[in-house]
């Protein structure tokens, strides 16, 4: 059965700042946030790798 995700994770649900801040990127730029677009990408790709997986949803989510 292939599940269709209807609702999206929301973005503030994401650990961006955590994330980026694992990761060691660069800080005190005047352009600090360019890359959390990027970053939070790589966040629902690997959320959708994990309940791909293990066949469960980690955040709350509406599926058809």
């Amino acid at each position: 059965m292939m599940l269709i995700e209807q609702t999206g994770v929301p973005t503030a649900a994401l650990p961006v700042q955590e994330f980026k801040d694992h990761l060691r990127l660069g800080t005190g730029f005047a352009d600090d946030t360019v890359q959390d677009a990027l970053v939070e990408a790589y966040l629902r790709a690997a959320l959708a790798a994990i309940e791909g997986r293990i066949g469960k949803a980690l955040l709350p989510a509406i599926f058809l």
